[in-house]
């Protein structure tokens, strides 16, 4: 999960990148980040040499090397990565990556603004960013299946994914070419003896029990009633369209202005939305500064103001 995401931390950031020059200072910045973050690094030598090897000296070839010196091995042979807020890089992901395949995950944005609430260190009100962040995830998961060629991308609904994980798994196994049956579907299979990996992760129930209905509808309870109206006003046509409704009463806009305009970038986000009816794929903090992978610096929601 996010460990390389070329997309974002490679992609237009060293060009050109068939200099050697510049792949040796995209390796270095990788590594010292994946190192400060993850505890992980990779050999730029045995990098360089996959990258030879394959033909590609571009952000694509880099990504596939890294990838592949990181996670293949023995028995492994594809190689797979979780990642956020690149969904517009999609269709050059796939041009430009020959064996690519891309899935969009997509979920209710009452879920997303409620939980990027909760997780972000950002201060308030920079975490309704997240109300325009769904709508535009959601604008693109329906352009790209009438643009993109279906065997090469799909979009699935998480709360589908978590409601029937059998029949969502296989349907992507098989899009991705692989075998259904040799999927991982129980979480304590993920997580090792400790349980610790999801103490974190509150629709786990000591760190194994998944609780589906909490993880669906827990925006419920934890969305106050001015952000839930926001984001269904936001978002509601592409909410339709997705299956998504319990839409609660209209909007209180005097009390969502007071909240967005002091914002300059939530304002300009906000303009977009309301003017051209669009959304808007950014991070309320810069991902690159490394003044932002300290989360110990997040700031739980009941001491915002």
């Amino acid at each position: 999960m996010y460990h390389v995401n070329a997309l974002r931390f490679v992609l237009n950031r060293y060009e050109p990148l068939g200099e050697r020059k510049n792949l040796d200072r995209a390796l270095a910045d990788m590594n010292a980040r994946l190192g400060k973050r993850y505890g992980l690094s990779v050999d730029a030598d045995r990098v360089i040499d996959r990258m030879s090897s394959s033909g590609f000296s571009n952000w694509a070839g880099l990504y596939d090397a890294v990838m592949s010196e990181l996670w293949l091995g023995e028995q492994k042979e594809h190689w797979a990565e979780k990642c956020q807020l690149v969904w517009r890089e999609i269709p050059q992901f796939l041009r430009e990556m020959p064996n690519g395949k891309a899935i969009l995950l997509i979920r209710d944005p009452r879920s997303v603004t409620a939980s990027f609430q909760r997780f972000t260190h950002a201060p308030a009100p920079a975490y309704l960013g997240a109300v325009f962040n769904s709508l535009d995830a959601l604008q693109h998961a329906m352009k790209f299946q009438e643009t993109l060629d279906p065997a090469r991308f799909a979009a699935v609904r998480y709360e589908d994914l978590a409601s029937d994980p059998e029949r969502e798994t296989a349907r992507l196994y098989k899009f991705l070419g692989l075998d259904p049956s040799e999927a991982r579907l129980d979480p304590t299979s993920w997580i090792g003896e400790t349980g610790q990996k999801w103490a974190s992760n509150s629709s786990f129930s000591n760190g194994a029990r998944f609780d589906v209905a909490a993880s669906i509808k827990r925006w419920r309870d934890n969305l106050d009633p001015i952000d839930r109206g926001f984001v269904e006003a936001i978002c509601k046509g592409a909410m339709e369209h997705w299956r998504y409704d319990s839409f609660g009463p209209p909007a209180d806009w005097p009390e969502i202005l007071r909240r967005v305009l002091p914002d300059a970038n939530l304002t300009m986000m906000l303009r977009l939305a309301l003017v051209n009816g669009e959304g808007t794929q950014a991070f309320p903090t810069d991902p690159v500064d490394p003044a932002n992978w300290d989360f110990s610096r997040r700031v739980p929601p009941a001491a915002r103001t």
